[in-house]
């Protein structure tokens, strides 16, 4: 479905669209109290505000907030928080607070991509820039698959986690995350803890939409890194780490497993080398040839 700009069309939100998406995805009632509770508060908050601002900056201050673990980037991530919060009231600023709140326990009630379920339902995408939300049955759907595309090699996830300890995963547009939490809860179903033993990098060139995957990673405990970045220039704006990731000192992780594969490589390169020059040794001369 195309996001529409106009920010007065914003306030129809599509409930048909949301109830069929629900229905599609098997969510109960209670999975769905907190995505309204939050739409709920954005529209109490909204009404002094734009709402897509609202939206925007309750993920940038929950994205702040849940990157505390940072040190080396919390001086400016304090004042990116300060900046964000001083256009609200201290009732606003709470009202916010709660939304945080409210998305961590429907998280807990039923892992998926919320956030985007609520920028979907509040028509708050940019068109110009192709933002598409895909459902969350849609992505588990692509997830089955790529995992069953994935088993039928002889070198599947389980066997790179019994063999590496982990696995990793990219993502060169996470938009709001839909597809890496489906993936995430794919992989739990085969009875691998995605928690300890995946490893997610994910881009989008969207600031929101990148703090979007941020936010909801974290709060699942998925060690990852998140750039706010262009995957086609390469170029890189920001880097946003969960606590997952750095608590459990996957950047020590990541650097050995680099320089395991590295060595091996040169062993192999070595070892090719050798054969090489081994079965140039035992060839038999070449004839003369006649002139």
């Amino acid at each position: 479905m195309k996001r529409d700009l106009d920010s007065s069309l914003a306030r129809q939100a599509p409930a048909s669209a949301i109830s069929e998406h629900d229905r599609a995805a098997n969510l109960p009632k209670q999975a769905t109290v907190h995505r309204q509770n939050i739409i709920r508060m954005i529209d109490e908050v909204g009404r002094r505000h734009d709402r897509r601002m609202v939206f925007r900056d309750f993920v940038t201050m929950s994205a702040v907030a849940l990157s505390k673990l940072d040190l080396r980037q919390a001086e400016a991530r304090e004042e990116l928080y300060m900046q964000t919060v001083r256009k609200y009231s201290r009732e606003e600023a709470a009202t916010i607070a709660h939304m945080f709140a409210e998305l961590q326990e429907g998280l807990d009630v039923s892992p998926r991509d919320i956030l985007g379920e609520i920028f979907m339902q509040l028509e708050l995408g940019n068109s110009r820039m192709g933002q598409f939300f895909t459902p969350h049955h849609i992505c588990q759907l692509m997830s089955e698959i790529a995992l069953m595309a994935a088993v039928v090699t002889p070198d599947d996830a389980t066997e790179k986690v019994a063999k590496h300890g982990f696995v990793t995963v990219h993502e060169p547009a996470s938009g709001s995350g839909a597809t890496i939490i489906a993936l995430m809860l794919a992989m739990q179903e085969r009875g691998l803890n995605y928690q300890r033993h995946v490893h997610v990098t994910a881009v989008d060139l969207d600031s929101t939409a990148a703090m979007m995957t941020y936010v909801q990673l974290s709060l699942m405990h998925v060690p990852a890194v998140i750039v706010h970045g262009n995957t086609l220039s390469l170029e890189e704006y920001s880097h946003w780490y969960t606590p997952a990731h750095i608590m459990d000192g996957w950047n020590a992780r990541l650097s050995r497993a680099r320089a395991e594969t590295e060595a091996a490589a040169m062993l192999a390169g070595a070892s090719t080398s050798a054969d090489d020059a081994a079965g140039d040794a035992d060839a038999e001369p070449e004839a003369p040839r006649a002139t």
